[in-house]
């Protein structure tokens, strides 16, 4: 069998090669791209009962634009091993208000910080008040 196969592509050589050729180019110019068809977030490949697959979704209705717009993402981290003073949180509140301000560069889409909301302050400052992050969205 092959000898068969060899003996074929032998003979035909220069035809099978013209075939994959214009099937290449063809497929190159009509396939999708494999960004528009790939899948890029791990989460969809959860089962949708699962707790990060609820957690995910909840994002997504809770927090839309922020997650939905922005490519990627940056944290800035507020550290005082003695605990986060008062001038810690002012500081970090100047910065916010750069952040969100007209002269901020144009590439920052959001900020997400204790300052957006009473609530955000028991995820982003950690349980022993020595540490803080605020999140960028690019």
């Amino acid at each position: 069998m092959f000898l068969k196969i060899a003996a074929f592509t032998q003979k035909y050589r220069i035809a099978i090669i013209i075939f994959w050729l214009v099937a290449s180019v063809t497929l190159y110019f009509v396939a999708p791209k494999f960004s528009e068809v790939a899948v890029t977030d791990e989460s969809q490949f959860l089962p949708q009962d699962t707790q990060s697959s609820s957690a995910a979704n909840l994002l997504k209705e809770k927090f839309a634009t922020s997650i939905e717009t922005s490519a990627s993402s940056g944290i800035i981290v507020f550290y005082n091993s003695a605990g986060l003073t008062s001038e810690d949180i002012q500081e970090a509140k100047v910065i916010r208000d750069w952040l969100v301000s007209n002269t901020a560069p144009g590439i920052i889409e959001g900020v997400i910080s204790i300052f957006d909301s009473d609530l955000l302050r028991q995820t982003l400052v950690s349980t022993d008040q020595t540490t803080m992050i605020m999140k960028m969205n690019f």
